[in-house]
């Protein structure tokens, strides 16, 4: 997925690329996700009229014949994106921009729906990053917090101890029992975190740490853009110009040494990680690519 000369594709080992055009008139469009399947992508499509005026976006997903459906025709949000696609391609996340940043998903059965605020909040800063296999549970921010949204009810996760008021949840698996991100530390600077039920958020180097992965010296772990289904392997980014993949072991495992966290040349999203329950070794496997990741 991704986008090339103003027009998204997706791809595959047995269908080779597929351009995912936008509809008639409008200008280019870009595909951010898809489900488990590849039937179903999402993204954005754009109308820039030129000379001066800016463009016009709009969340949109794509079905399997490539066929374009704009998810917010009339602009009730204003600019519109979608972040993400559920793995059964149940539901749909993102954000818009009517009245502020407004955070909804979109299902076939209720179209957009506008997810909630923190409570207390008036101000509309939220946007929904990721959703999980079976769409019953969004993450995201809201109000520069960490916030999981089920059944249209927003939850803030709390931080730890001296982190500062900004974090943002990006990754969730499959029944929302960890859920990760980036936390913003006391000394300002942004470093992994991750939330389960008994932890709270915390940093993932001090959640890897109570498994026994250890991060090596120099290497910070910035944030996570991915978790598997059953909560044990992470992926991100570093402060190098590696990505990394960090596998926990699961329940009953046998801790064989440590743990795996195996660093790559960065790449824009990363990927689930390998399942063993514990290896012994770190691998490096190249400078490649340039900081910094963005959502």
């Amino acid at each position: 997925m991704g986008a090339a000369a103003s027009n998204g594709f997706r791809a595959s080992l047995s269908g080779g690329m597929q351009l995912l055009l936008p509809p008639s008139g409008f200008t280019g469009a870009f595909a951010g996700s898809t489900n488990n399947d590849g039937s179903l992508t999402a993204g954005y499509v754009y109308f820039d009229p030129g000379n001066g005026p800016p463009p016009s976006y709009y969340a949109a997903r794509w079905d399997a014949s490539g066929t374009p459906t704009l998810l917010d025709p009339n602009r009730t949000l204003g600019d519109s994106f979608i972040n993400a696609v559920s793995r059964d391609g149940s539901t749909l996340v993102g954000y818009g921009g009517g009245g502020g940043q407004q955070a909804f998903k979109w299902t076939q059965a209720s179209g957009i729906q506008v997810l909630p605020n923190i409570l207390g909040t008036s101000d509309h800063q939220n946007e929904a990053f990721a959703v999980s296999g079976n769409g019953h549970f969004i993450v995201g921010q809201s109000n520069d917090l960490p916030v999981v949204w089920h059944d249209n009810t927003v939850t803030q996760l709390l931080l730890p101890s001296g982190a500062r008021a900004y974090a943002s949840s990006a990754a969730v698996n499959d029944d929302a029992s960890v859920i990760a991100g980036d936390i913003q530390a006391a000394d300002f600077s942004y470093v992994a975190g991750v939330w389960t039920p008994s932890t709270q958020f915390i940093p993932l180097t001090d959640y890897l740490a109570s498994y026994g992965v250890q991060v090596p010296d120099g290497v910070t772990l910035n944030n996570v853009t991915a978790i598997s289904a059953d909560g044990r392997t992470f992926a991100g980014t570093t402060n190098l110009s590696y990505g990394f993949i960090a596998t926990v072991p699961g329940p009953g495992a046998a801790m064989l040494g440590v743990a795996a966290v195996l660093c790559m040349p960065r790449r824009r999203r990363g990927r689930d990680g390998p399942n063993g329950a514990a290896v012994s070794m770190w691998s490096a496997l190249g400078r490649a690519g340039k900081n910094k990741n963005e959502e």
